[in-house]
């Protein structure tokens, strides 16, 4: 319910979509600041160097989401960028295999291959589209690919750290990113 809302409201803002990116996120981040400031500032003290790599690797991973999912929508649907984006837990999955060594069961492999042919006939029917579609198609894809690395990230953090100085420093990091990333390239603020 979260996504396809937020997927229209971007679309109807007619704005570039550095712009909007950056805005969500900072937005986001600088509220959420106030908010630990004050309501929790002693949930920081544990944050240690490990822990903040990985805070930074997940900010990094959620901000080039966003910067990919937002810009597909000025090439692709709504629906495929949608549709595309919420394959994350397919990443997820061969992520937890493939870095985490964790096992996938079979009913999952199954769940994996009917989810990955569905993406992959749409990716191809809509991309003979033009090549609009299909780089919105793509940008989709590393949209999925990163949100699940901002996810693999954060379940190396997460037992360790409460939720709010989580949620500040990854929306830091990838607020950060973005403005960067807009401010390279001339993206109107």
């Amino acid at each position: 319910l979260g996504v396809s809302p937020a997927a229209i409201l971007i679309r109807l803002a007619e704005a570039p979509a550095l712009t909007v990116a950056t805005f969500r996120m900072g937005m986001a981040a600088i509220i959420l600041i106030i908010f630990s400031i004050l309501f929790s500032r002693s949930e920081f003290r544990n944050v240690d160097k490990k822990l903040a790599k990985w805070l930074i690797i997940s900010g990094l991973f959620l901000g080039l989401h966003f910067a990919a999912f937002i810009t597909s929508l000025e090439y692709t649907t709504i629906a495929n960028s949608v549709f595309l984006v919420t394959t994350t837990p397919v990443f997820v999955a061969i992520g937890s295999q493939w870095i985490l060594h964790e096992k996938l069961t079979p009913l999952t492999l199954i769940a994996l291959m009917v989810t990955l042919t569905g993406g992959v006939i749409l990716f191809i029917t809509h991309s003979s589209d033009g090549e609009s579609n299909m780089k919105g198609n793509f940008l989709a894809i590393v949209g999925a690919i990163t949100a699940a690395g901002y996810f693999l990230a954060g379940r190396k953090v997460r037992p360790q750290l409460p939720l709010l100085p989580y949620v500040v420093s990854v929306y830091s990091v990838a607020g950060i990113l973005l403005l960067s990333m807009a401010l390279a390239t001339s993206s109107p603020m």
